[in-house]
């Protein structure tokens, strides 16, 4: 559980708040591609990634579901209903095994009658992960395939607006999925990665992609 601490929303938070969150939820682990909940499911919590890669799963209407996102240990999902009381707009599934922290709304309830304050803790993680949605929205605001595709590789790997300075971690996804988030072909795809691994920006293994120069990838970024 040493991430939940050490990166993202839990981090930022009171230390007793951060005891309450770890004593009162729960250790689930999931195999690579198990669902943790699918689009339209009922509230059932927040979760907090200790170990494992997560893809965030989205489909507008008459869309099929596609993936938008990837977090890693230390990030929090699942806030929507939280707020709102509606069913799920976004699926979760593991690209990697993992282990996450599932923290009930009737824990959430508990933890926020005993301590009002706490509230606006939780409404810091939306406000947190909204940051990180406007973000998806100015990647794929980007006029050019490959700076698209290199803004989505580098966010893949860990490197987001709340933590622009993260060390990388190893992309699970394919081909195929990294052309989905970055809204190119899987041809493009495959022909820009072969050139980044020449370039030695990147190295492709079996079912990954390593980051070797963010620098590179991110001056790809700039138009």
């Amino acid at each position: 559980m040493e991430d939940l601490l050490q990166h993202g929303w839990l981090s930022r938070c009171p230390r007793r708040f951060q005891q309450a969150v770890l004593e009162r939820g729960k250790a689930r682990r999931y195999a690579a591609s198990e669902f943790v909940f699918h689009l339209a499911d009922g509230p059932a919590g927040v979760f907090g990634i200790a170990s494992g890669s997560f893809s965030l799963i989205a489909a507008t209407e008459r869309n099929v579901p596609r993936v938008g996102h990837v977090m890693h240990p230390g990030g929090w999902f699942g806030e929507g209903p939280l707020m709102s009381g509606e069913r799920r707009r976004l699926a979760v599934q593991a690209c990697t095994a993992g282990e996450v922290v599932c923290l009930s709304l009737e824990e959430i309830e508990k933890m926020c009658s005993a301590t009002p304050a706490w509230h606006r803790l939780f409404g810091l993680l939306a406000f947190e992960n909204l940051a990180v949605a406007a973000s998806i929205v100015t990647d794929l605001q980007l006029r050019r395939s490959e700076s698209r595709l290199a803004a989505v590789l580098l966010r893949a790997a860990g490197r987001t607006v709340l933590a622009p300075d993260r060390v990388l971690i190893p992309v699970s996804l394919s081909q195929a999925e990294l052309g989905e988030m970055a809204n190119v072909s899987r041809q493009v795809v495959n022909a820009t990665l072969r050139r980044w691994q020449a370039a030695g920006w990147i190295d492709l293994r079996y079912g990954e992609v390593v980051v070797n120069d963010r620098e590179r990838l991110l001056d790809c970024t700039a138009e």
